[in-house]
């Protein structure tokens, strides 16, 4: 027990280190500054202090603040992903990056880039400054409860942009309305810059824009589907229910035992002269009304003939330089004019065997309803129709298809000629090259046959030096042992010598005592 108590406040003690650390602004990424030097007190940097920013805290707030506002980012939703898409990972670092870093930098979005993005939609520096940007991440973050304070991900994005656009327009006159309509300030803004940008504004205009279904179709079974909630849909598209929301100034019907009809009447009028006199204020409390509304959508998971060409996701074509080459102009083809949705929502009726004959019969009733329209009595063939404009065409391309053939047999021919050359080319460097190996080969031959003309010597010079120098050896061991004899013979003779002489000596020593003893008897 107490061990486990141990651990729980060690896990605390550390998550109440990681909130300091977001709440100081000491990440892993950033560098620990000292605001003033060690042991220095600088009366300008005192003056220096951070700008009190708060964010909104959606549950002290009114519960409807919060889900209007939810209710719009999930409507904005995918305008949300493409801007963090573009943007994120766009910051130049010359910082050495392995996977996991290029992984967690595609996933999040810096400071530098969300400078880049208000400054490129017309969110100038008076509006919110750096300084103030800094705040309103850090400040996310520490809600996260992240300790990197210099990025964001894609759900701290959308929290930024709700706080930022919170921020900025509560300066701007807009702290008495609804909290939401910052937000739809921010995205107007945002709408602005990329029309006078010249960029596509399909996701501001149609935020539930998709590439699923016939976007006329669609657009014929939202109208039915208004009318008609229980109107059976064809295969490949189902219903959805979307709360729109409305802001209302009228007395609540609770406060009818307090008050009389004429009285609401005038207090109603009072509120809407108020507003319409000083900016939009009003003295009636604000109620929200959600209308739920049906629409149709396309099945992500069934394949559709015809999809809807969004461009707002395609890459920028890329300029390329004007060339001198003459491109053939290629026979353009007729096509009959476009089915209308109605007829679209006619065939989507029928089963799906029958689908390709109903898109005949269409063009047919298109084609009638065409000649019908411009007076003709009968259906006129677009195909046969050749006017001299054509016919000059046809020419052209004629002469142009002429030309190419020429061309191309010239450059068959040229093709053909330097692919012989190339082949002779090719044999003349083989056979040097056969000749060069032949004469390599015979200086290795003969190389090889001196070196072992001269192995040869050098063996039998060193077989005469060993056969010398054994002879050598030999007579200088004959001479040795000679000299061993002579110096033994030597020996012996001193040593014979040695002892006669001894034998004479005793013999003189012992004939004077024998004569003595001689003479004595």
């Amino acid at each position: 027990m107490r061990y486990d108590r141990t651990i729980r406040e060690r896990k605390m003690i550390k998550e109440q280190l990681e909130r300091r650390k977001v709440e100081l602004g000491v990440g892993r990424s950033t560098n620990l500054t000292l605001v003033f030097n060690e042991g220095v007190l600088d009366k300008d940097k005192k003056n220096q202090v951070m700008p009190k920013i708060r964010l909104i805290d959606f549950e002290a707030e009114e519960e409807w603040e919060g889900e209007t506002i939810n209710l719009y980012l999930k409507k904005y939703k995918k305008l949300l992903r493409y801007l963090f898409a573009k943007y994120s990972n766009t910051g130049y670092s010359n910082k050495p990056m392995e996977f996991n870093d290029l992984k967690e930098r595609a996933e999040t979005i810096s400071i530098g880039e969300l400078i880049r993005m208000l400054k490129e939609h017309g969110v100038e520096n008076s509006l919110l400054n750096k300084e103030e940007l800094n705040t309103i991440v850090r400040l996310v973050n520490a809600k996260e409860v992240r300790s990197d304070v210099a990025t964001l991900t894609f759900k701290g994005f959308k929290e930024f942009f709700m706080q930022t656009a919170i921020y900025i327009y509560s300066k701007q006159g807009l702290a008495h309305l609804p909290l939401l309509e910052s937000v739809k300030e921010l995205v107007k803004c945002f709408h602005r810059a990329a029309k006078l940008k010249g960029e596509n504004t399909l996701l501001y205009e149609e935020p539930d824009t998709t590439a699923f279904g016939d976007k006329d179709l669609l657009k014929e079974l939202n109208k039915v589907i208004k009318k008609s909630p229980e109107y059976p849909l064809p295969e490949g598209y189902h219903k959805v229910i979307e709360k729109e929301v409305l802001f209302e100034h009228k007395l609540k019907p609770t406060l009818n035992a307090c008050i009389t009809e004429p009285q609401r009447i005038v207090i109603e009028i009072l509120d809407d002269i108020m507003s319409q006199a000083i900016n939009g204020i009003h003295i009636v409390e604000c109620s929200v009304k959600y209308n739920e509304e049906h629409k149709v959508r396309a099945d992500i998971w069934r394949p559709q003939k015809e999809l809807l060409p969004t461009t707002f996701m395609a890459a920028v074509e890329k300029k390329t330089k004007r060339s001198s080459i003459k491109i053939p102009i290629r026979k353009r083809e007729t096509t009959p004019k476009k089915i209308s949705g109605v007829m679209k929502l006619a065939i989507a009726k029928l089963p799906k065997s029958m689908h390709n004959i109903g898109n005949e019969v269409a063009i047919k009733l298109t084609e009638i309803i065409d000649a019908v329209e411009s007076g003709n009595k009968v259906i006129i063939n677009k195909k046969e129709i050749k006017n001299r404009a054509m016919r000059l065409r046809e020419e052209y391309e004629k002469d142009m298809l002429k030309a190419n053939k020429e061309k191309e047999m010239k450059r068959k021919m040229r093709h053909q000629m330097l692919k012989e050359q190339v082949e002779e080319q090719h044999k003349k460097e083989k056979e040097i090259q056969s000749e060069v190996l032949k004469k390599e080969k015979e200086v290795k031959e003969r190389y090889k046959a001196l070196i072992e003309k001269e192995k040869m010597e050098r063996d039998a010079a060193k077989r005469e030096f060993i056969d010398f120098k054994n002879k050598k050896e030999e007579a200088f061991r004959q001479i040795q042992d000679q000299e061993e004899k002579k110096r033994k013979e030597e020996a012996a003779k001193r040593i014979k010598d040695s002892e006669q002489f001894f034998k004479y000596k005793k013999l003189e020593m012992v004939i004077p005592v024998a004569t003595e003893i001689g003479e004595n008897i």
